[in-house]
């Protein structure tokens, strides 16, 4: 990850890197009407339980892992 990103970065890169551990994430949650959005909104919430590794700097528009563009928290690495 660059110095600076924002949750949808985060969330793509999580889910390359870790495939097999985001599938299950979504199994868990595939009863739900929305999966992903659940998903992708508990992974970026757990950003926050580690202030020692980043903090959140604000929010622009990005593309989300659909390719829709929509608000995202920016992190910066400490």
């Amino acid at each position: 990850m660059k110095s600076e990103f924002d949750s949808h970065e985060f969330i793509l890169t999580l889910a390359q890197s870790y495939q097999r551990d985001y599938i299950q994430a979504l199994q868990e949650y595939s009863e739900k009407d929305s999966p992903f959005m659940i998903v992708h909104g508990e992974i970026a919430r757990r950003l926050l339980n580690y202030p020692r590794l980043v903090f959140k700097t604000g929010e622009r528009n990005s593309a989300d892992i659909f390719g829709q563009v929509n608000s995202a928290v920016i992190w910066r690495k400490l």
